[in-house]
């Protein structure tokens, strides 16, 4: 059973960033309030309805993790901006970056997770699969990135004392 979105590590984290830019939203230039903050608001946002909805997932959760990885990307980026143009001090800077990061090394690991538990590799906007290597318990689900076809398992090189043979692995 999944547990309850609201508990999960990644959607505090996500929240707590949400919370604090939205805190410190009205100190920023017009401009900048109305242009920057309101993409970046809408992106947090569009992060913790994503949270939920990937952990109410069955089969979409490995789509869903992908899109919230690439959306902390497009977040930090924002926040990189804001801090670049001086609208940020230090510690604000600081302290949202580093939940920017965390936010996203826990998305990774989900990502991991959903995949080695079976859900559907993430595909590209052209339509094509992302190279994620094999699943546990399949033959070779390796899939060739230039051109989205699996890739044939090849079978292990082998070495013994007077060459290569098929009876012993050999370990790099």
């Amino acid at each position: 059973m999944n547990s309850l979105y609201s508990n999960l590590p990644v959607y505090r984290d996500c929240y707590a960033v949400m919370l604090e830019f939205a805190k410190m939203r009205s100190e920023l230039p017009r401009d900048t309030r109305y242009t920057i903050a309101q993409d970046l608001s809408r992106a947090l946002v569009d992060m913790m309805v994503t949270i939920y909805r990937a952990n109410s997932s069955r089969n979409d959760k490995a789509r869903l993790i992908a899109e919230m990885r690439r959306k902390a990307v497009e977040i930090q980026i924002y926040f990189r901006l804001l801090s670049d143009m001086h609208q940020l001090g230090a510690q604000k800077a600081a302290f949202f970056m580093e939940k920017v990061t965390s936010i996203g090394k826990q998305l990774a690991a989900w990502h991991k997770h959903a995949i080695s538990n079976g859900a559907e590799p993430p595909f590209r906007a052209d339509g094509r699969p992302e190279c994620v290597g094999a699943r546990p318990g399949a033959a070779s689900h390796k899939v060739n990135p230039m051109n989205g076809r699996a890739v044939a398992p090849r079978p292990p090189i082998t070495a013994a004392k007077g060459g290569l043979t098929e009876n012993t692995e050999v370990t790099p």
